[in-house]
């Protein structure tokens, strides 16, 4: 069974994590969907996720 373990910032030691930028892709995925429902094409752009490296990883 995989682990599944989220970040938390009370975490000893604090743990790397990828923040998902949840309020920027709700908002592409909005104005893609304003866009379909007026009837114009539509490119969904999603927010690329970003690594924060914290205590959990090392420098090799």
């Amino acid at each position: 069974m995989p682990l599944i373990c989220t970040g938390h910032q009370l975490a000893t030691p604090p743990l790397t994590t990828v923040r998902q930028p949840l309020f920027e892709r709700g908002q592409a995925a909005a104005t893609a969907l304003l866009s379909l429902i007026e009837g114009v094409p539509a490119a969904l752009v999603a927010p690329a996720p970003r690594l924060v490296v914290r205590e959990t990883t090392r420098r090799l």
